[in-house]
């Protein structure tokens, strides 16, 4: 059996829409996964999962699916620190 956060988005909109998982369960199998990975992968200059708990959106073509933001890319609610140390904590004024 396929674990939750292996799922692709395709997969995930899909059980979501059909009603076998919820957009809730979802996001939290997500967290999940990168809570136990993150130490090793560190893929994230940045991780609140508590933000990603708040701003969860269950509208849309994107049904609340969780998703990374490239830290070059301005976001006015989290650091966009340009993959370089000089940058560490910069919160931009705007989104891009």
């Amino acid at each position: 059996m396929t674990e939750t956060a292996d799922l692709t988005a395709t997969e995930a909109l899909a059980a979501i829409r059909a009603g076998r998982l919820t957009a809730r369960d979802y996001r939290d199998a997500c967290l999940d996964r990168i809570a136990a990975r993150e130490g090793t992968i560190r893929a994230f200059a940045w991780f609140d999962p508590d933000a990603v708990r708040r701003s969860a959106c269950v509208d849309g073509p994107l049904a609340g699916m969780p998703v990374g933001v490239k830290d070059v890319i301005d976001t006015a609610d989290l650091p966009s620190q340009y993959g370089s140390p000089i940058w560490a904590g910069h919160r931009p004024r705007s989104d891009a």
